[in-house]
């Protein structure tokens, strides 16, 4: 049996702080106590602050050290390092890698990211580098033409502990307000012609994928025991539509009757061992 005991520490509690002492035996909390250790080995923080680890669920930092600038990418195996270091600094012990699968015209270089980010991480996963425990978050684009073909090889990965059900399209959630769309794409460099071929395409393309790759995509998680989100709720039919599916965690729904109605939602399941992950940009 291994023994860790942190002492003189300031111990952040459920619902209170306490000056004490955390003992910790073969990776797990057997006793808090509101006193001092005196034992020898005791690790004395000196009046630091001790917090359990923050569970990051999303993150695309990954993304951000790949690629810190449009024309710009870092080598992968280096960027998850940065990735991990910076994410150890701040104080998250587990995190899910946010990796977007499915190319909708953003950025045909997450694609590239997420390949290697799942290489990446089987490669240093074990060597002890990583300071932070790394899982998967697979961010599925519904719309997307090749969503089944990448989601396929990595669907059973063993370290895939969510997966997003997204629709970035003109029109739609995040981007309801076209003219904010044709403003990104004309950062893009895109003329008015060529916006508008875009938006033509996107919501042939939507209309005739979503649906189906949103079945396809249910079925291929249903076997695993991993949470299940909706990205940029909107109505009381998303919401409905997601509950149905069993999907309980909603990604920044963008309109507080989707926020609100989430809330109704999970609350008639709220004897499951839920994971309810409502997050509001």
């Amino acid at each position: 049996m291994t023994e860790t005991i942190y002492t003189n520490a300031i111990l952040i509690l459920p619902n209170e702080l306490v000056e004490g002492t955390i003992v910790v035996r073969d990776g797990v909390i057997t006793d808090v106590s509101k006193t001092r250790s005196h034992a020898a080995g005791a690790l004395d923080l000196d009046g630091d602050y001790l917090m359990p680890g923050v569970v990051d669920v999303h993150t695309d930092n990954l993304e951000r050290q790949v690629q810190p600038r449009i024309n710009a990418r870092w080598p992968s195996r280096s960027a998850m390092l940065s990735h991990d270091a910076q994410t150890a600094a701040a104080g998250v012990t587990t995190v899910l890698d946010a990796l977007c699968l499915g190319d909708l015209g953003f950025d045909k270089e997450r694609i590239k990211t997420f390949q290697d980010g799942v290489a990446d991480l089987d490669a240093l996963a074990d060597t002890g580098l990583l300071k932070s425990e790394h899982f998967l978050h697979l961010r599925c684009e519904m719309p997307a033409t090749d969503v089944l073909e990448l989601v396929d090889p990595v669907a059973d990965h063993k370290r895939v502990q969510m997966v997003s059900f997204m629709d970035h399209s003109p029109g739609v959630g995040q981007y309801a307000d076209v003219e904010n769309y044709r403003k990104m794409r004309r950062k893009g460099g895109l003329t008015e012609e060529q916006i508008d071929a875009r938006i033509a395409q996107m919501l042939e393309q939507r209309a005739k994928y979503r649906n189906p790759n949103r079945r396809a995509l249910l079925a291929r998680f249903a076997h695993l025991d991993i949470a299940r989100a909706s990205h940029d709720d909107e109505t009381l039919a998303d919401i409905a539509e997601n509950v149905s599916d069993g999907i309980l965690i909603s990604e920044f729904p963008v309109r507080h009757i989707a926020t609100f109605s989430t809330f109704s939602a999970v609350s008639v399941r709220i004897t499951d061992p839920l994971c309810i992950a409502i997050l509001i940009c």
